[in-house]
């Protein structure tokens, strides 16, 4: 298990979806190009697994993927303030100087990508064991979610299987809503 400590949360007065997180979570990565070491450190604020309400008898937002869930929250976080300060550096040299795109990716770039945040995500939800099901309805959820624009790169280099995973997953969600349907007449 990559997780080498527990995890430790306490309720945030007044807000019901959000959680403090009350002593470090560490994650040690098993294969490059992942940090050897990542922690989600004492008081980071997550909201475990961001489903949905209509998903949650299938995905509630906690469940053996609930450390998962806040280690991704945590490399969420970190690449949106990768993505703000790439943003604050173009309209500084914008306004002050003329360096390309390229140049300015490879000085802040994140220690990960999107995709491997995700897949990162789903693999420890696969270990902690969550079934195949879930884990890829898991990583399908957060790999629509990364269309935001602190997320997007590459994003379309998993759109041929995000699709066809969809279209399967509602295949199945139409065949069990006709068969509901048929079998229990309104």
């Amino acid at each position: 298990m990559p997780f080498t400590t527990l995890l430790a949360v306490e309720e945030i007065e007044g807000d019901y979806r959000n959680w403090l997180v009350s002593d470090d979570l560490v994650w040690v990565g098993t294969k490059e190009p992942y940090p050897d070491t990542f922690i989600v450190e004492a008081g980071e604020i997550t909201d475990f697994a961001s489903s949905p309400w209509f998903t949650w008898m299938i995905l509630p937002r906690i469940g053996k993927w609930t450390k998962a869930a806040v280690l991704h929250d945590k490399m969420c976080n970190v690449q949106k303030e990768h993505y703000d300060l790439l943003q604050r550096r173009k309209k500084l040299i914008t306004d002050f100087g003329d360096w390309t795109d390229a140049a300015l990716v490879e000085l802040i770039k994140p220690p990960f990508s999107s995709i491997d945040a995700d897949i990162i995500f789903k693999n420890n939800a696969r270990e902690a064991g969550t079934d195949i099901v879930r884990s890829e309805l898991l990583w399908m959820g957060v790999r629509w979610g990364a269309l935001s624009k602190h997320r997007r790169e590459n994003w379309w280099h998993t759109f041929p299987r995000l699709a066809v995973d969809t279209a399967a997953a509602l295949a199945v969600l139409a065949g069990a809503a006709a068969a509901i349907s048929w079998a229990w007449p309104w």
